[in-house]
């Protein structure tokens, strides 16, 4: 894992998420680079339902979320502020993580991608590849503790059979279950077979339906095939996009996409029907 080749580079990521110039390798620093990414780099499938597949090449990254303005997800995602945040000065390493969200009782794959990053001796996690069930910022390494954000609370849980659990409670709700990791090494290699398993098997729930995100000022959106959720200030908004132009208009107000394809080019047939 590197980090960027450059400082033109650097400045063009930094250009991206709406920074005027390097933060220091703070904690403060580290806040102001994820806030921002998360709410200007959405979190998006869509390539995989195009068929042009997941590069998790560092210049395929940059090119795709910087240069031409696109969103991604976890690998990418992660990848991509891995890279900043070493060309910052700050100290990075990525893991992997087993995925709870949703209720799931049984393990599975390590098919997600995060950071910890050591500033001064404190660890903190760092992830902008969750989608909106993730932080919109860092968390401090330390169990039982709870770090409040706007409309939810998270925890991180020391697991005897998993290592640490991340967990999440929404306005005041339940605490569930995110995702599992350890602080066992990564290498690229382990990246690419979580990459290539959830970009293209047929279980995975990137391969069958559009899945875009993106955190707000005041709360967040997530749009599942045609389901919008829309959440300010605590209080979700649930409505149904219709197809077409009126899709790709969403996609663009909504989530900052604004794709060269047409909707029927990624839009699964039955996701169509079903519609209406």
């Amino acid at each position: 894992m590197s980090q960027f080749p450059d400082s033109k580079t650097l400045d063009a990521y930094l250009n991206r998420i709406g920074l005027a110039g390097p933060p220091a390798a703070t904690e403060d620093g580290l806040a102001q680079v994820h806030l921002r990414h998360g709410e200007v780099i959405p979190f998006e499938n869509l390539d995989i339902l195009l068929g042009r597949g997941i590069s998790l090449q560092p210049e395929d990254v940059f090119e795709k979320l910087v240069t031409r303005g696109r969103g991604g997800y976890c690998f990418e995602q992660n990848g991509l502020l891995l890279r900043a945040l070493l060309s910052l000065g700050f100290t990075v390493r990525p893991l992997l993580a087993r995925v709870w969200v949703g209720g799931i009782t049984e393990p599975r794959e390590k098919t997600h991608q995060l950071l910890l990053v050591n500033i001064g001796g404190r660890e903190w996690l760092a992830d902008v590849g969750f989608g909106t069930a993730g932080p919109c910022l860092p968390l401090p390494f330390e169990y039982d503790r709870v770090s409040e954000q706007p409309g939810r609370r998270y925890r991180l849980r020391a697991d005897e059979v998993f290592g640490s659990m991340l967990e999440r409670s929404v306005a005041g709700g339940p605490w569930e279950k995110l995702y599992s990791f350890t602080l066992e090494p990564c290498w690229q290699a382990d990246f690419e077979m979580g990459n290539h398993y959830v970009s293209t098997h047929p279980k995975s729930p990137f391969t069958t339906r559009v899945v875009c995100s993106i955190q707000t000022p005041d709360g967040w959106r997530v749009l599942v095939n045609h389901d919008l959720t829309e959440t300010m200030g605590g209080t979700p908004e649930h409505s149904v996009v219709p197809g077409g132009s009126a899709y790709m208009e969403m996609l663009r107000d909504r989530f900052r996409l604004d794709l060269d394809v047409p909707y029927e080019s990624f839009m699964r047939q039955e996701s169509v029907s079903a519609a209406g």
